[in-house]
């Protein structure tokens, strides 16, 4: 938002910042909607049971394997910030 703000005072200057926090944004939004995905999958399981179902315990492997990736995505536009 302040990059939004402020772009008007130095355009050229921060319009880069602003692509890289929009997308910083972007991959951390989907981070966390994984995240909540993940969880609902979770609770969906039985709670009597003692292991996930096979085909749950992937997909929720398969989640968090793209979650990590964005994690990865959003460190390395971090730093460039």
């Amino acid at each position: 938002y302040w990059l939004q703000v402020l772009q008007p005072l130095w355009p050229r200057g921060l319009r880069g910042e602003e692509n890289l926090v929009d997308a910083l944004a972007d991959r951390l939004g989907k981070h966390h909607d994984l995240e909540v995905l993940i969880d609902h999958a979770r609770q969906s399981a039985e709670p009597h049971e003692k292991s996930l179902p096979k085909p749950l315990a992937k997909l929720i492997r398969k989640l968090q394997s793209r979650q990590r990736k964005y994690a990865q995505r959003a460190l390395t536009l971090a730093r460039y910030l």
